[in-house]
């Protein structure tokens, strides 16, 4: 049997709490470690040794979230960070990535999404709610923007690609999961960008939420 990815969980909220617990306990391939309501429970956890991914919410009743992922990295750079949140704005979201967060969901994305968000950035995924990606936006380079309206809707096959860069797979993982050639998933993906005229997948993902699309 494979050795299991641990997890750690710091939310203040029972019901939340359990929840993330949930989502962790339906993936095989991870083990729920420990679950804390405080910045203070979560620091003592943490001498006891780095878990392998630490899921934790920003509003903590004795300090911020974002403070134990920085000691967390510091402490240990191989601990993957997964920030979910009702905090959605541009100062908390650009502070949690910065600090070294591999990941930022807000608490009302699905069960199944949360589990497959923290086994995504196992394999080198950065999951972020489509929400988010406005406030991401705002620090890329600006693209321009055709004076016509954009027509052609992606096709559904397009859409479940990009549902799933949404979801921090890569490219190899959404080859695997729609049982498509790697050659085929970038065909599509060019024709997101091209359709929604932009170059990131951050990008696409914003603007084809605004449209409707997604």
């Amino acid at each position: 049997m494979s050795e299991k990815y641990k997890v750690m969980v710091v939310e203040d909220d029972p019901l939340c709490r359990e929840r993330f617990i949930k989502a962790v306990d339906q993936r095989d391939e991870l083990q729920f470690l420990y679950g804390v309501g405080s910045l203070s429970e979560a620091r003592k956890k943490l001498k006891q040794g780095c878990p392998d991914i630490l899921v934790v919410d920003i509003g903590l009743p004795d300090g911020s979230g974002i403070e134990l992922i920085r000691e967390c990295k510091r402490n240990n750079s191989k601990t993957l960070c997964l920030v979910v949140t009702i905090y959605g704005d541009e100062n908390h979201v650009l502070d949690a990535m910065a600090s070294g967060a591999s990941g930022y969901l807000q608490k009302d994305a699905p069960l199944s999404e949360l589990g497959e968000a923290i086994v995504s950035i196992l394999h080198g995924g950065m999951p972020i709610s489509p929400s988010i990606a406005k406030a991401l936006l705002k620090h890329l380079p600006v693209e321009e923007e055709a004076e016509d309206e954009i027509d052609n809707a992606l096709t559904h096959r397009e859409t479940e690609v990009l549902q799933m860069i949404a979801k921090g797979y890569s490219r190899d993982e959404i080859a695997d999961k729609l049982h498509i050639s790697l050659n085929t998933v970038s065909a599509h993906t060019k024709n997101i960008y091209s359709k929604l005229e932009v170059h990131s997948g951050t990008s696409a993902i914003y603007k084809a939420q605004s449209k409707g699309w997604l």
